[in-house]
């Protein structure tokens, strides 16, 4: 999970950069743009510097997906042994296909049967059942069954053959409410059990359905991110076409091209998400 976790951090950020090198040349043919409007008289100086100012910021953050890249290649390089600092090439597609989860009501069966915290649980009311019934049986009476054969030959005026039964009753009457007391702490030492085996399938129950909640939202984000990319690459061609017939600028589908690339970066991110999520 430790290594999922890294190699879909190191794909996401690549995207990252990427999306960040293109929004940087758009920003870059838009402060040219504006330089040779400001030289032909169409703009005021100042009205450049905006755009200036954008290209630095766009700067900022490629150099910052660039050293974040860095630290998670220096990351996955110790957690596979390789030699710090050995460039990798991570692909998509080795994420592999979504996992087949089974269904929420399934998944609840499963776990309620084999978590170990439930069946710690349900042991711990076991034994505390095994407690009241040890401490029930301090009231049963101790009651002893003796016999003996014998056999004598010197007196001859006594059967030469019988045979002696006999039983022993014994119950304490008085003993200061000490059995009353144990068997009230083992009723006690029963409920706290049976309240704890409660609060764990219901913490089991909790933490199941926020994971199939966050898994289904997941799959809403991709679809939703899937449309956006579509919607965002049919832009670009939009302003492809309109740059060629000179009726956009060639700022137009820089901004454009960017705007692809930041939205396959949110459909990488959303898709790693659903896949880490799944392997949680």
């Amino acid at each position: 999970l430790a290594v999922h976790e890294l190699y879909y951090s190191y794909l996401i950020e690549e995207a990252r950069e990427s999306a960040a090198q293109d929004a940087v040349h758009a920003a870059k043919v838009s402060v040219e743009e504006a330089r040779q409007a400001v030289e032909h008289g169409h703009l005021l100086t100042n009205a450049g510097l905006g755009g200036q100012a954008d290209l630095l910021d766009k700067q900022q953050a490629e150099l910052a997906s660039k050293l974040k890249l860095d630290d998670l290649t220096l990351k996955l390089d110790d957690l596979l042994g390789l030699p710090l600092g050995t460039k990798l090439v991570l692909k998509p597609e080795g994420t592999g296909a979504a996992l087949l989860l089974p269904t929420r009501e399934e998944a609840m069966r499963l776990v309620l049967e084999k978590s170990p915290s439930v069946l710690e649980a349900r042991q711990g009311v076991r034994k505390a059942r095994a407690g009241v019934s040890a401490a029930r049986d301090a009231y049963i009476p101790n009651i002893t069954g003796i016999a003996r054969y014998s056999y004598q030959s010197g007196l001859p005026f006594f059967t030469h053959n019988f045979g002696v039964f006999g039983a022993s009753f014994t119950y304490n009457l008085f003993d200061g409410g000490a059995r009353r007391d144990k068997l009230g702490e083992a009723h006690i030492q029963l409920r706290m059990a049976q309240e704890h085996l409660a609060q764990v399938e219901n913490d089991v129950r909790v933490e199941i359905s926020a994971a199939y909640d966050k898994d289904e939202q997941l799959r809403q984000l991709v679809q939703v991110a899937t449309v956006a990319l579509k919607a965002h690459e049919a832009t670009l061609r939009i302003q492809q076409q309109r740059v060629r017939v000179k009726a956009a600028l060639p700022s137009a589908a820089a901004t454009a091209k960017s705007q692809v690339a930041k939205a396959r970066m949110s459909l990488l991110n959303a898709e790693l998400n659903l896949h880490l999520a799944q392997d949680d």
